[in-house]
């Protein structure tokens, strides 16, 4: 898993909004974001297709990569 800063994530119930639609998104196998400390924690093997899907939903959203993996 890693972790990503959400840059520009104005509300809880846009990254729960985020966090829903990932979940249903083929290749996502695991996805949380916690929107007070603005990360997203993920499980996928194509992080483009999940920047592409974030930027549809919540076009104002940046992500940030940490660099760190989580296990």
């Amino acid at each position: 898993m890693k972790k990503y800063r959400l840059n520009n994530l104005d509300c809880a119930s846009c990254a729960t909004k985020i966090e829903d639609n990932l979940s249903k998104t083929e290749g996502v196998k695991f996805v949380s974001i916690n929107f007070t400390s603005s990360t997203m924690t993920i499980d996928t093997d194509d992080i483009e297709k999940v920047k592409v899907r974030i930027k549809t939903i919540g076009p104002e959203v940046e992500i940030e990569s940490s660099d760190k993996e989580n296990t």
